[in-house]
């Protein structure tokens, strides 16, 4: 059966490769990107007029409730949400955005749990709902640490992306439990390691890592197919708020505290969630 699929981070990487996966399926795909470039992007690649495109830059709070609602405005129901947009930038000073938060924290975090949040009217309105978030490895041993993620004098990249991954997972988590999304499944998957813009970028990735990247990273078809799999494998069916690995469910260690979800909600500077 054909699904109504939203991707965040569907122009490139294993995003892109799930895209072309899903349309050649035949599923009606919404693709929300930062510009109009990343919409001319994918022209010589297929069809774009079988996709629909939202605009937004996911950093901004703001626009993530905009184009959620212009979402709203033009669907009627979301079958499978892949919150699948982020970053990770390993070297370089600690960045913030526009509302003054970490910027892994920005778009890995708080953009997708918020744009979910946003998106919850549609989701309902499925009888196989999914809501499928992009990850990373490690995190079932990873405790989760909000004095970092807010510590202005902490710079480490590489452990504030690991935090940011691992607070939507448990954030995402937490929507599972609740009686009011029942009907939606939560799944949040490590893709594996693969060669993309955001982990062969010279300016955001030190040479180490770059050399790991080249040696030892995966084509982007594997990540897109792990993605596709935590969507549609029927061994996976019965599955919620649960962190995927390979395909198969990993026990964590630690959970969402109430006051480490105070913590990380204080970071939304709207209205609240």
């Amino acid at each position: 059966m054909k699904k109504n699929i939203v991707i965040s981070g569907g122009h490139s990487g294993i995003g892109l490769e799930l895209t072309k996966k899903l349309l050649a399926e035949g599923h009606k795909i919404g693709l929300i990107v930062r510009n109009e470039n990343r919409r001319k992007s994918l022209a010589d690649l297929f069809d774009t007029s079988k996709i629909e495109f939202f605009y937004a830059d996911l950093s901004v709070q703001t626009e993530v409730i905009r184009v959620a609602q212009n979402i709203k405005d033009s669907w009627d129901k979301i079958d499978r949400l892949y919150n699948n947009a982020g970053i990770a930038i390993m070297k370089g000073d600690r960045r913030t955005s526009k509302q003054g938060n970490e910027l892994h924290f920005e778009v890995n975090t708080l953009a997708p749990y918020q744009l979910t949040i946003e998106l919850k009217p549609l989701l309902l309105k499925s009888d196989d709902a999914k809501v499928v978030t992009t990850v990373t490895q490690g995190l079932d041993n990873l405790k989760l640490n909000t004095e970092r993620i807010f510590n202005k004098d902490f710079t480490s990249g590489m452990k504030l992306y690991s935090q940011s991954k691992l607070a939507v997972m448990l954030l995402m988590n937490d929507l599972s439990e609740k009686d009011d999304w029942k009907s939606v499944k939560f799944l949040n998957v490590h893709p594996g390691n693969n060669k993309t813009n955001v982990t062969q970028n010279k300016d955001t990735m030190p040479a180490f890592i770059k050399l790991m990247v080249r040696l030892f990273f995966k084509t982007p078809d594997f990540g897109g197919q792990r993605l596709y799999n935590a969507g549609f494998d029927k061994k996976l069916e019965g599955e919620n708020g649960v962190y995927l690995f390979n395909d198969k469910v990993r026990d964590l260690k630690h959970s969402l505290t109430s006051d480490d979800k105070r913590k990380l909600l204080s970071g939304m500077t709207l209205e609240k969630l």
